[in-house]
Formats: structure tokens, sequence, C-alpha cells
């Protein structure tokens, strides 16, 4: 199957969608500065249900499709290939959660199978088969997909209950350290039943059920292209919590895998004493609360007790004090951040002299850690 047509657009697999006509509702001026009053005060409550019903109302697939483009789920999936959505598919979990179009649901809210049907009331008699794929958490194969749930056959009109449920359901299983998992929903049209149990059949393993779940969306519908139609999609994104743990050790008995990014640390430009057109931040990423400089320009990290500690510090500051002319002797202390910015002689004075002359740590009660730094 090609998946590009001969004027370099992708090949539409589903079915032709004549685009809506939607007039947009009538508002009074008043109640429109009302809207704009209430968003800017941040008092807006929209309703969810009724925004998501007036978008099924005029949405014509268009924008549904860009979605499937944007989060990448027609080349995963179908190398590709697109269709438009003719009908929304609804699928509601048991705890009221619904998936929409890359929303984001846990683990622990779609741990049971949800149920799915078409917003489409139709007179027309056929049968859709729904899969739910996950492109994003295959193990051993870079563009292999889990294969989550199969429910085929199932009557046009009918929610997915009313169907032959080939695969179970699999709860989502995003690994740790892998950040947001896509499953994807898809439903086939079909005029009459088929018969899928063989294709299902050939994936099992019955050494792990993790491998019989091996699948390829872009198989699948080149196997009953001839029989089966796209007809629509939803998905929603999903990452780890603790219910992923559950379901290996329980239901697939199976070590848990989890990754870390080893990355290289951050870089952080040499100090500049003086910089120029920088705010505040530039000072916090030096951590200046947590580290002091001596006189030959040496970051020391740790708090300035543990400085103060050592018998050679201690003998330094004490020599050095009396040879360090008072403009140096005004910025050598500094007991929190919001003094370096002060301007004030005398509240440099006073720090100098408390830390540097009159202050003892066997004697004082030292309520929260100090810092400091030399220059």
């Amino acid at each position: 199957m090609a998946n590009i047509s001969n004027d370099g657009t992708p090949l539409n697999i589903g079915f032709r969608v004549q685009p809506k006509i939607y007039v947009m509702p009538k508002r009074l001026e008043a109640e429109i500065a009302q809207f704009e009053e209430k968003s800017r005060l941040m008092l807006l409550d929209i309703d969810t249900e009724r925004a998501y019903a007036e978008f099924e109302d005029m949405e014509s697939g268009n924008q549904i499709l860009k979605l499937g483009q944007y989060y990448s789920i027609f080349n995963d999936l179908f190398q590709g290939a697109q269709f438009t959505n003719v009908a929304p598919l609804k699928a509601t979990f048991a705890n009221a959660s619904k998936v929409y179009y890359g929303n984001i649901l846990t683990p622990s809210e779609a741990s049971i199978e949800p149920s799915v049907n078409l917003g489409l009331k139709s007179q027309e008699t056929f049968y859709w088969s729904l899969v739910l794929s996950c492109p994003d958490g295959h193990l051993t194969r870079r563009e292999g997909e889990n294969l989550h749930w199969a429910v085929v056959n199932i009557p046009s009109n009918e929610s997915s209950r009313k169907g032959e449920e080939l695969v179970t359901y699999l709860p989502p299983i995003p690994f740790r350290g892998t950040g947001f998992h896509r499953y994807v929903l898809i439903a086939f049209h079909h005029k009459k039943a088929v018969r899928f149990d063989q294709y299902f059949e050939m994936l099992k393993d019955e050494r792990c059920e993790l491998k019989s779940r091996s699948f390829s969306t872009i198989d699948f519908y080149r196997t009953f292209q001839d029989e089966i139609t796209p007809l629509s999609l939803a998905f929603f994104q999903s990452q780890w919590d603790q219910s992923v743990s559950r379901t290996f050790h329980a239901r697939l008995k199976l070590k848990e895998p989890g990754f870390e990014w080893d990355g290289p640390p951050v870089y952080v430009p040499p100090y500049e004493k003086f910089p120029r057109s920088v705010d505040i931040s530039y000072f916090e990423q030096y951590h200046p609360d947590l580290y002091t400089r001596n006189e030959s320009e040496t970051f020391f990290e740790g708090s300035w007790d543990k400085l103060w500690d050592r018998e050679d510090y201690k003998s330094f500051i004490t020599s050095q004090e009396e040879n360090l002319d008072p403009e140096r002797r005004r910025k050598v202390w500094r007991q929190d951040y919001a003094d370096q910015f002060l301007d004030e002689d005398e509240a440099y004075e006073s720090h100098v002299d408390e830390i540097l002359k009159e202050f003892d740590y066997q004697q004082k009660k030292k309520d929260e850690p100090k810092f400091g730094y030399l220059y």
C-alpha cells in the first residue's frame, strides 16, 4: 500500500467527509462584554461538556485530523496514511474519565476497560471493530506497538460491550522515566462480520503475555483492507504511577523496567562579579547561599559554619583582618542574601564587627545557619 498519493499528499484511507456548515450562535453585545470581563478577571467558568458538544457539532474532521498529525498518530500507526473522523468516538472509563484527543489520564484512572460507542445514529446496518494500541511502549522494536485491547464485530449503534473481545484489556503501562505514552483507540467500519480470530491467535505467545501483545496497526489494516475502513479515532496520554508496578507484578508476572536519563551536567557559565543587564535570577543559579569565596577567587561549597570551624580558615581570617582596607572589610561578610544589595555603611560595619570581632560560636545560640564569602 502506497501511503503517498500522486500529488504528494498523504493517502486518505478513510471515508470522504462533506464539510459541515456551522452557524455561530448570535450573542448580544452585553453578553459578549460580560464574557470578556470575566475572562480578564479569571472568573470565567467553562462547561467542558457543553464546549465539547459544540465542538462536535461544528467539527468536520479537519481539526481532529490536525491533532492526529501533531501527535504523529498517523505517521507512527499508518506510516503517513491518514483518515478523517466520520463520527466522534466516545470512550468513558468507570470513574467517569473520558478520552478525547490527547488529554492526560493516569494509569490508575484507566485501570478498567472503558465503555466505547460511536456518536453516530445511522439507519444503515453495519459492524465496527475497536483496537487500543500504544506506539510508545514496545521494549524490543523501535516501531513496534503494544496491543492493549481488541473488541470486534460490534453491531452498529451499540457499545463495545456488545462486541466480541478477542484481546482482553491491559491497563496502560508507561515505563518509569519514559514520560508520556500515547494510547490510541481506533474504530474500523465493515459491512458484515469479519473473522479476526485467526489473526489475533497468531500473535499469542504462551511464554509471555506482553510478547503476545506485540502489534502493528498498519499490518492489521493491510491484512483486512478489503473489508475494513478506518472510521474514527480518539487517544489519551499517560505516564507512570504506582499502578504500573502492580500491573507488571500481579498481571504480567514480570519485573518492571525503569529508565533514567544520564545526561551531561547543566552548564553554568563562569561567574561575573559585575554582570551587565541581568536580573536577580542570574545570581540564583550560582546558589549564593551555599557558596563562599576566598581571596584567590575560589568557590567553596558548604555552609559558613563548617568553614569557620576549620582552625586554618579561622586563623587566616583573623590574621588578615587588620590588613584589609576599610572598603574591602565592608564587603567581607553577608549574613543573608538580601544584605548584599544594601548600601548603608552602618549595616555592613555591623555585620563585619559581629562576625570578625565579636562573634563566638561557642557562646551564642545559632538560630539559622549563616553563609558568607570573601571577595
